[in-house]
């Protein structure tokens, strides 16, 4: 491959979407310090195989970054920090990380494999958590829909989006390109809608096309994760015999992403606040083919919760356990009693909605089967009749 990779030049008709931006972290076991070094080597060398890299352009770096102890560019445009800060779990994390430039590299060393093989790659294999991820669509028409439609929609507030401030800015001008920005890179997700053509003329880029407008869709942190995560499922779960990799289904998710991203309405006199009793706008629906909306569900880690406050309890429980032992004489069989007497004292609040659905939330996060109040009564019975049997005096 060249020294340096450069975009390809873009279709000159209809519109296409590409993933442009990718970095994500995952948890590297090391089971002793001293082949630290050659299993980091090992797991460059089996990633860079993936995307297409061959060893003799994969070069360390002799100067760190993000506190990464290792540092590796897999060629000009694909970076991976190895050996990182250690994660909840005390394990040392890395990172792999794609511009623009190094998503198009791996497209172009890898014309046998898809973005599908990526994310399952990526997701599955390595139980990546990806922390920042770039989805857009890009126009070479504008037959359907234009910037000076879209900011005159935008000034009139006719729109719905995903995010809090219900606000848009305006970048650029007319001979370099306007581009509308909403969100924050602060946020779990911003849009990015900007004038691609004029930005690559003013880099002095050579292109063949006449209209090319970016709508480019970023998510952070948890909300990249659930990003990425749907993206692979829209590859899995709209294969068919004719489009045996899925692409459609993704190419129709990313249009549903978009919409529920900004929801552009048809002329009304509503106030901002009832936007969204409006329908979707006839062309920004024929922009989009119609999809339906990408659902914002904001990303709850229940088990992160659960941990904090387990946390939270376990830093009271040392007194207590203490206690109790010593109250048991520092007899083994004594203190479970004490314990199980407690429980089964402040067993009955469970049985109130609140605590069963944030239990049972748990539950479910963990794979296990959730449980209603008949459940609760037969671990009532076995405690009642374990405690039964300890206070019997033979």
């Amino acid at each position: 491959m060249n020294n340096e990779i450069k975009e390809a030049p873009p279709s000159k008709t209809g519109r296409h979407v590409i993933i442009d931006y990718f970095r994500a972290s995952f948890e590297l076991m090391v089971t002793e310090v001293a082949d630290e070094e050659i299993e980091v080597r090992e797991k460059v060398n089996e990633i860079a195989n993936f995307l297409g890299v061959d060893k003799s352009e994969i070069s360390e770096r002799t100067i760190m970054k993000n506190k990464y102890k290792y540092m590796f560019d897999l060629g000009p445009e694909m970076e991976l920090g190895m050996i990182g800060p250690k994660s909840r779990d005390g394990i040392p994390t890395c990172s792999l990380h794609l511009k623009g430039k190094g998503c198009r590299e791996y497209e172009a060393r890898n014309p046998n494999k898809s973005w599908k093989d990526f994310f399952e790659y990526m997701l599955v294999d390595n139980q990546m958590k990806p922390s920042r991820i770039d989805v857009s669509i890009d126009d070479y028409e504008g037959d359907t829909v234009t910037i000076p439609w879209l900011l005159e929609k935008l000034n009139k507030k006719q729109f719905t989006s995903c995010f809090k401030h219900k606000y848009h800015k305006i970048h650029g001008c007319v001979e370099e390109g306007f581009s509308i920005e909403m969100g924050s890179r602060t946020s779990s997700a911003q849009l990015m809608i900007y004038d691609k053509l004029k930005e690559q003329q003013k880099r002095k880029k050579e292109v063949n096309q006449d209209y090319w407008v970016r709508y480019e869709m970023r998510f952070f942190h948890e909300k990249a994760a659930k990003v990425a995560l749907e993206i692979l499922e829209s590859f899995r779960s709209n294969k068919d015999d004719k489009d045996s990799d899925g692409i459609c289904g993704f190419l129709l998710y990313v249009n549903s992403l978009l919409l529920g991203v900004l929801d552009i309405k048809e002329d009304n006199n509503y106030d901002v606040a009832h936007q969204c009793d409006v329908a979707t706008d006839p062309k920004w629906n024929d922009f989009l083919y119609s999809p339906n909306k990408w659902k914002v569900v904001p990303e709850i880690n229940r088990e992160n919760r659960w941990k904090s406050k387990m946390l939270s309890v376990k830093r009271t429980m040392p007194n207590y356990f203490l206690v109790q032992f010593l109250k048991a004489n520092c007899n083994p069989y004594m203190f479970t009693t004490y314990l199980l007497e407690d429980f089964k004292e402040y067993f009955s609040k469970l049985h109130s909605k609140q605590q069963l659905k944030i239990v049972n939330d748990y539950l479910i996060d963990m794979g296990m089967e959730p449980i209603d109040d008949k459940k609760l009564y037969e671990i009532e019975s076995i405690l009642e009749f374990e405690l039964e049997d300890r206070r019997l005096p033979f």
